[in-house]
């Protein structure tokens, strides 16, 4: 499990377990995820440009931006929206 409040490039990847990263739901991001061992999930809409199945995804979160790779053998990705921080 990863909380990241913004990003500036994110890759996790992992050979035995699952990926859970939370984000705000307002972050910009080219995502890039796969799994041989789940499914992949976003709670964060995007413009998907490939959709292999259901273990594999790339496309833009809110226009695109930096690298977010994920990737996993063991296990399902979710991408999950972080609550908004608490002024």
């Amino acid at each position: 499990h990863v909380q990241a409040r913004s990003n500036h490039g994110i890759v996790l990847s992992t050979s035995g377990g699952p990926i859970r990263l939370m984000i705000p739901s307002d972050t910009h991001g080219t995502l890039d995820a796969e799994t041989s061992g789940g499914h992949v999930r976003s709670q964060i809409p995007l413009s998907v440009t490939e959709l292999s199945e259901s273990n594999h995804l790339r496309g833009q979160i809110n226009g695109g931006g930096d690298r977010i790779s994920l990737h996993t053998s063991g296990g399902g990705i979710e991408i999950a929206a972080l609550a908004p921080a608490a002024h």
